[in-house]
């Protein structure tokens, strides 16, 4: 199958049935390109070996850049390919800044959440694309060094633990692969974007607010303007191939935080979050409103 997501596309090949039925099943609703076209990548999942498709079944993840990949069990053939279709961008693509955010989008501009793994930015963005945001992606931000916009890789949203309960409650159950428990980060689970982040894949948005957000239990909403040269350091972290790019990559950062104040937000519920994301975007576009009136 070669499919695309946003602005690249895979080919994903596996030999075995469940595997296939539940990638198939999957990105049902995605693009699917020529199967005679060139794909920017390649993600194959198989057997490990022939009596590791009878005795505690094994799958290999094999992929075109990078590896070998530690094995998995069988029944993790899906996050196999979850995470092989990650690894490719994060080790692969360098014509975009990749920065390991999640990012939703309104009125052609759009929010970036960059955090370390764990802190809530992908329920944050599924829960934010569930209440009337067109999602962007949950893993990589891809920015246009020329032009500074951002590019939708609208791919499954990756859930884990609680948090899949979480979205249960906010998004039709149709939307949703079936849990797969055992991972090295507990039980993992899939949900699609919304059907209009799809269909529009090939929008990209203006980025207005970068935002560093940290889910705490129990405590108390806030939030903290960064500074610019903080937010640099800490995108500068979250880029997977800023010095690969070199000058290109310097400018296209430089430029994001240009034109995006960056916030710290800490909160205690999905509900708190939404309502502090609501607070900035307003806040970002009085501010540019205010500035086009001065300039």
């Amino acid at each position: 199958m070669t499919v695309r997501i946003g602005p690249i596309d895979y080919r994903l090949t596996t030999p075995l049935a469940s595997v296939w039925r539940e990638l198939a099943a999957l990105y049902a609703e995605y693009p699917r390109d020529d199967p005679a076209h060139c794909p920017e990548y390649e993600v194959s999942v198989r057997p490990t070996s022939l009596w590791r498709r009878f005795v505690r079944p094994q799958v290999g993840l094999y992929a075109d850049i990078m590896g070998p990949f530690a094995p998995l069990p069988a029944s993790l053939g899906q996050v196999a390919f979850e995470m092989g279709m990650n690894y490719q961008v994060a080790m692969g693509l360098n014509r975009l800044l990749i920065l390991h955010a999640s990012a939703v989008a309104r009125d052609g501009g759009c929010i970036l959440f960059s955090a370390d793994s764990g802190s809530g930015k992908s329920t944050l963005a599924a829960g934010l694309a569930y209440a009337g945001w067109r999602l962007l992606g949950d893993e990589f931000a891809l920015i246009e060094p020329g032009t500074g916009l951002a590019w939708p890789f609208p791919r499954p949203i990756s859930l884990k633990n609680q948090s899949i309960d979480l979205m249960a409650e906010r998004a039709p159950a149709e939307r949703f692969s079936r849990r797969y428990p055992g991972t090295p980060k507990g039980t993992l689970g899939y949900l699609l974007p919304p059907p209009d982040a799809i269909a529009r894949m090939h929008e990209p948005a203006r980025p207005r607010c970068v935002v560093f957000p940290r889910f705490e239990a129990g405590g108390t909403p806030s939030v903290r303007r960064v500074p610019l040269a903080e937010a640099h350091i800490l995108l500068v972290a979250s880029s997977t191939n800023y010095r690969t790019l070199g000058e290109a990559g310097f400018l296209a950062m430089a430029n994001l935080l240009d034109a995006c104040p960056a916030y710290a937000i800490t909160y205690p519920s999905l509900d708190a979050a939404a309502q502090l994301v609501e607070r900035l975007w307003q806040d970002t576009a009085a501010q540019r409103a205010a500035g086009a009136a001065h300039g």
